[in-house]
């Protein structure tokens, strides 16, 4: 489970933080996700994507699904390289939303599909 290791408090016009359980990756059983075949109508959820591990490009690369919904900035603070380079060769933007941002900010969500369908991998 990934999320903010610095989350803000108390920001003016801001939202506080809920209480999140920190549990190592590796602890999550991640089988039923990266199997060769998926549950059906699954899709993976990543907001904010670290760009100082490969956490997301991992994930990408596991998940035998065919929908991908990214929360982030497009790579100026959220994603490694490699998640970037993967979800351009790999995964096709279907639909691009406005969120709520921080201040400064210019995240947004987009959906994905995979660009070969066929979950070979």
């Amino acid at each position: 489970v990934a999320y903010d290791t610095r989350p803000a408090r108390g920001w003016p016009g801001g939202a506080e933080w809920s209480v999140v359980e920190a549990r190592d990756i590796d602890a999550v059983d991640w089988s039923q996700w990266a199997g060769d075949t998926p549950p059906a109508a699954t899709a993976l959820f990543l907001s904010w994507p670290p760009s100082s591990t490969p956490a997301g490009a991992d994930a990408l690369r596991l998940f035998r699904g065919d929908l991908v919904v990214v929360v982030g900035d497009r790579g100026l603070w959220t994603g490694c390289e490699r998640f970037h380079r993967d979800l351009d060769l790999e995964w096709r933007e279907v639909l691009c939303l406005r969120i709520a941002q921080w201040p400064r900010m210019e995240d947004d969500m987009r959906i994905f599909e995979r660009k070969c369908l066929s979950r070979a991998a």
